[in-house]
């Protein structure tokens, strides 16, 4: 599937278009009047992983080719970050989408085995309560996503 304007994005969550904004927005999907086609997969086989959704965007003066992949779970959030952990670093950023409220998804962060997606720079999605709940960072920014790490570690268990 191919998006071309964004009002096609209208058909996708509000968690979605946010997080299309936040890693494909220096193009707008469009730039010097050419169309920035936005490509989203389904079920895209990666190096042997099959990975639940994969956004391909183009971003910057370069038109750089940016990736991002989602792994969708209802519940399991400890095997979707194992799989999540694995498939990692195939993209340029990576979220887990959880059928769970942001209460919950930032209750499970205080144990130790999901924390450690944090320090893959994996974001995390609540679809129950449609928004981002923990940002994303790109494979070269690493880095800023121990911070997270820092905070969950002050809160403790």
């Amino acid at each position: 599937m191919l998006i071309r304007n964004l009002e096609e994005l209208q058909i996708f969550s509000k968690w979605f278009h946010d997080v299309l904004e936040k890693h494909c927005h220096c193009s707008k999907y469009n730039y010097k009047e050419e169309t920035r086609p936005v490509e989203i997969l389904v079920r895209k086989r990666i190096r042997g992983y099959e990975v639940d959704m994969v956004v391909t965007c183009y971003v910057g003066v370069r038109n750089v080719k940016r990736t991002i992949g989602f792994e969708l779970k209802e519940e399991d959030i400890y095997k979707a970050v194992e799989q999540a952990v694995m498939r990692r670093p195939f993209f340029t950023w990576f979220y887990i989408v959880m059928d769970l409220s942001v209460e919950a998804i930032l209750a499970y962060l205080r144990n130790k085995p999901i924390n450690e997606a944090l320090k893959h720079g994996i974001g995390f999605v609540s679809g129950k309560d449609n928004c981002i709940v923990i940002q994303s960072y790109a494979r070269q920014h690493l880095s800023y996503a121990e911070a997270y790490t820092t905070l969950f570690d002050y809160l403790g268990e």
